[in-house]
């Protein structure tokens, strides 16, 4: 859905910025959606038509468009920047596409060398007839059940949790735990976290309603908790920075606040986007690297343990 909503964004920008007009341009870009995304696109299409701008006929479909989308979009609107506006937003959805495949190219083979271990090692159990066909399954079920069940919980929390939600929020604090993957995953946020203030900063929405509008699109519940408070340490005057929290990088902190003191928070801002992003996917390419030997050795593990046992089991042995 990411590519199909940066290939759409690409468009109309393309064709705006040829002089096309808003309406027209709607109408031909829309061909690139699909299901509730083109139903949504054709509605707005229809809205823009009889008079709505593009950003409000947006509103009226906050599941289809998210708050950082209409809000760019408005800022385009009036300032004129509208093309451009269209052009970062594609940027912005290519980016979460290709950390995506990154992370599901490299996960694919080991996933799949571990359906088949499972499904392999307790075979010839099963053919000797030392175990029952449900016995086979369920030797096999016991592997896949480890790794799925976590990840199909970790989902129905992620998928229909509130965002600020208890569950929601245990589950985001222990992804940055883990090794590796934390690290990924926080450098992840942060960098949703920078790009989304750049865009609206650099658009000249005020300051306040970046920091509150970046922080809910950093995808970590405990991230946003870190930068939220920045939002009303700039309502009573103060730096934004000041209300950061204490788990806030160090580097990325000096980094903000020479932005503040000098006039040049746009540029760091994009600065620290881009440093965070790069982080991010050489941290993911190391994941990707190095769990699926680990799961390789704990299937070597497992498939030595099998044999023992079947050996066992042949020869008496307890």
């Amino acid at each position: 859905m990411a590519s199909v909503r940066a290939q759409v964004y690409n468009n109309l920008s393309i064709m705006l910025e040829a002089g096309v007009p808003v309406r027209q341009c709607l109408r031909t870009a829309v061909s690139a959606a699909r299901g509730k995304l083109r139903r949504a696109w054709g509605e707005v299409a229809q809205a823009v038509w009889q008079g709505d701008g593009l950003a409000e006929a947006m509103r009226k479909h906050p599941k289809e468009f998210a708050e950082l989308d209409v809000l760019l979009i408005e800022a385009g609107e009036v300032s004129g920047g509208l093309p451009e506006m269209l052009r970062r937003l594609s940027q912005w959805y290519s980016f979460r596409e290709r950390t995506k495949k990154m992370v599901i190219s490299g996960m694919m083979l080991p996933v799949l060398v571990l359906i088949a271990a499972a499904l392999v090692i307790p075979f010839p159990r099963w053919f000797m007839g030392n175990i029952s066909g449900w016995g086979y399954l369920l030797e096999a079920a016991k592997p896949l059940a480890v790794l799925f069940v976590p990840i199909g919980v970790i989902w129905g929390i992620v998928r229909y949790t509130p965002k600020t939600g208890v569950l929601r929020k245990l589950v985001d604090g222990t992804a940055l735990k883990i090794p590796l993957v934390g690290r990924a995953v926080k450098q992840l946020a942060l960098s949703r976290y920078f790009r989304a203030f750049h865009t609206l900063f650099k658009a000249g929405v005020p300051v306040i309603r970046c920091v509150e509008t970046s922080a809910e699109v950093t995808g970590n519940a405990v991230v946003r908790e870190w930068v939220k408070p920045g939002a009303q340490s700039a309502r009573t005057g103060h730096p934004v920075s000041e209300g950061f929290g204490r788990e806030f990088p160090k580097d990325f902190l000096n980094a903000w606040l020479v932005g503040e003191e000098s006039g040049k928070l746009e540029e760091v801002s994009e600065r620290l986007a881009r440093t965070a992003a790069e982080k991010a996917e050489w941290t993911i390419s190391q994941v990707c690297k190095w769990l699926p030997i680990l799961i390789y050795g704990l299937i070597c593990i497992w498939m030595i343990r099998m044999i023992f046992r079947m050996w066992g089991q042949i020869y008496g042995v307890a």
